[in-house]
């Protein structure tokens, strides 16, 4: 049996693409679904989705890794990048305390 543990979090969401956002659009009940705007949705019936807003490709992937990564791929990756950074912040502030000897930390094997 494997185990897993959660270091970080990464969000990328109708709400908001990090965790702060998708917290405030929780905290003031906004809602996440909105007229679809990615494509024209007035011969479908359905004209309502759940679309990630804000986001530009160019600011996370070059032009080469766009074109092989599908949207939803992208979204994996920069989630998975944020926690990431999230545990390297994390780790780099329980190394300041240890240092400064604030928060003695054991060693966990």
């Amino acid at each position: 049996m494997s185990r897993v543990v959660v270091t970080g979090i990464g969000m990328v969401t109708p709400l908001g693409n990090s965790a702060a956002e998708v917290l405030e659009g929780i905290k003031n009940s906004r809602c996440g679904i909105g007229e679809i705007t990615r494509y024209d949705a007035s011969d479908r019936a359905v004209k309502l989705a759940a679309e990630v807003k804000d986001y530009n490709p160019d600011d996370y992937f070059d032009k080469r890794e766009q074109r092989r990564l599908d949207r939803v791929t992208q979204f994996g990756i920069i989630a998975g990048r944020r926690a990431l950074e999230m545990l390297i912040s994390q780790e780099n502030i329980c190394q300041m305390k240890e240092q400064e000897s604030l928060f003695p930390l054991e060693s966990v094997e």
